[in-house]
């Protein structure tokens, strides 16, 4: 069976890795994994980078010797996107892709990061927990659900908090009303972030609602 497994790992208690070093370096900063995967001992990760200056990102990508290549690649009044190609010590991470694991999606910030993960079978899941537990690697495992479950419309939808959040922010404001009372900007305000996060977040919410009770 496959497992989904949702979660959340500390980034002050983690050991050191490349990650935590551009956080200590930007505490202001969020990351949006986009796409993420290994080839041999270099990890390759698409990221949507915010709350930072471009000019201080890339100082710090630059600065960071495990990073090989950092390539600018779009970016917008949100965020910049990168493709970054860097040499992997992140125990973390070793842990996933050791034990067949494959990041789906995942945010983080100075404090944490939240992610979602897949796993082959629950055997891949029991031995990716104890390998972080070996490594003392802190996570708190929020759901673990199959991946027919979340697609069947008798199983559970996933939704990450912050989908969750800007979906019902946005029926009890109005958002999907005809003709609308609230934009995706009066969202972001009260979320603290930009219109087009929110956008973002209310695509893949409403994605993973009509793939829960619309799919065959």
């Amino acid at each position: 069976m496959s497992v989904l497994v949702i979660l959340s790992s500390s980034n002050h208690e983690s050991p050191d890795s490349t990650p935590r070093r551009i956080f200590e370096e930007l505490p202001e900063l969020t990351i949006e994994v986009v796409h993420f995967e290994q080839s041999g001992e270099l990890a390759i990760s698409y990221l949507w980078v915010r709350d930072v200056e471009t000019a201080a990102i890339e100082a710090t990508f630059e600065g960071d010797s495990a990073i090989v290549s950092a390539d600018r690649l779009d970016a917008n009044e949100d965020g910049t996107f990168y493709k970054v190609l860097w040499e992997v010590d992140s125990p973390f991470i070793h842990c996933v892709v050791m034990n067949g694991g494959k990041v789906m999606e995942a945010t983080g910030n100075t404090d944490e990061w939240t992610l979602t993960l897949w796993f082959e079978s629950d055997t891949q899941v029991s031995n990716f927990q104890q390998c972080c537990h070996r490594d003392d690697i802190p996570i708190e495992i929020h759901r673990l659900t199959s991946v027919a479950g979340m697609l069947s419309s008798e199983g559970e939808v996933v939704l990450s908090e912050q989908q969750r959040e800007a979906l019902i922010l946005a029926m009890e404001s109005g958002y999907f009303d005809e003709p609308r009372n609230a934009t995706q900007s009066d969202i972001g305000d009260e979320l603290g972030i930009s219109s087009s996060a929110v956008g973002r977040l209310l695509r893949r919410g409403t994605r993973n609602l009509v793939l829960a009770h619309l799919s065959s």
